[in-house]
């Protein structure tokens, strides 16, 4: 086993750790935008931030000093309370599973069978949907008699379709609206090239009216901001009057682009504040050459499936609209 090497996180400079889950992310068409170097520094601060302690268990596997897996995941600690996740994200396998041998395989396991037997009170993994293939790691833990299994929907839109067979996959009523935002609304779009942090100022600003209390610390949306600073993510700001009103953050990363955060004005609601800011969003990540586009949780009526809240299906009517295909993804909890 002297080909072998286990590389943990907690004990790597963080931008070398993440290298090697570039490298195994590099053999997939697109890979999980939301699992990636700036994101987890942006998670880190916000469960900081609240108040957790946090033990990284993320580790990569080398042979012959090739990755051929990794396992993203922390123990994260308040009040008592132990949880194993990535954060507030699920936990998470990255394999190249076309070359993983029967020893491969073992070896890999044995660690996945470490973290499970960490005494915890909860535990969330999830599946890797960029290809056919079960990862070794999940279809391990469904045999596990303590995991239950769950299942939630994603909608993802091929970006690598034309822009005007985009156009018309969108929802026939979505027309008319998204026009009246690119004609009536003052849209920004900010990047690497062009965000300052008075823009993040602005989206906090808008954020914290709207909920009513700042919801997390002024660190994370710094965080965010060097998100934006040091990766293809981008923000979208709109105005009316000179007054911001809308808002929206947009995750890019491994060729997929993820809607991560949006906020509206609510007292006008009645107006289509948002629907042109996720056109701009789609045609942007096109053009950035990210291949999907995945617009977040969809949810059904279904025993199968969670039982969301009347606004999560409203969120969900509203983000199905802009087309794509619906994904299932799998996940085990404790």
């Amino acid at each position: 086993m002297s080909n072998y090497k286990i590389l943990r996180a907690r004990e790597l400079d963080h931008d070398i750790f993440w290298n090697y889950i570039d490298k195994l992310n590099d053999k997939y068409e697109y890979s999980n935008c939301v699992y990636n170097r700036q994101i987890e520094l942006f998670y880190m601060q916000k469960n900081l931030d609240d108040g957790f302690l946090i033990n990284k268990l993320s580790f990569v596997i080398l042979f012959n000093d090739e990755p051929y897996c990794a396992f993203l995941g922390v123990e994260k600690i308040k009040n008592g309370v132990i949880s194993i996740c990535f954060y507030d994200l699920p936990a998470f396998f990255v394999e190249d599973t076309c070359n993983i041998s029967p020893n491969k395989k073992k070896k890999y396991l044995n660690e996945i069978e470490n973290i499970c037997n960490i005494k915890c009170d909860k535990s969330l993994f999830s599946e890797l949907k960029n290809k056919q293939n079960m990862t070794f790691g999940m279809e391990y833990l469904l045999f596990k008699k303590n995991f239950n299994t769950e299942f939630h929907l994603t909608r993802k839109i091929d970006l690598q379709l034309p822009e005007n067979i985009l156009k018309k996959n969108i929802r026939k009523s979505y027309n008319s609206l998204v026009n009246w935002g690119l004609r009536e609304l003052d849209i920004e779009l900010y990047n690497s090239n062009n965000i300052e942090k008075k823009h993040i100022d602005q989206f906090r600003t808008l954020h914290i009216s709207e909920s009513g209390r700042e919801t997390r610390s002024y660190g994370s949306w710094l965080a965010q901001y060097d998100l934006i600073k040091n990766s293809k993510s981008f923000i979208i700001l709109a105005s009316k009057n000179s007054e911001l009103i809308s808002a929206g953050l947009f995750v890019c990363e491994y060729k997929h682009c993820f809607y991560g955060v949006s906020v509206s004005r609510r007292d006008l609601f009645e107006k289509p504040l948002f629907h042109s800011i996720m056109w701009t969003a789609i045609i942007n990540a096109k053009n950035l050459g990210m291949k999907c586009f995945e617009t977040g949780p969809e949810y059904i009526d279904h025993s199968l499936f969670y039982d969301a809240s009347e606004k999560e299906k409203q969120i969900s009517l509203f983000k199905a609209g802009f087309g794509g295909r619906l994904e299932l993804n799998v996940r085990a909890r404790s």
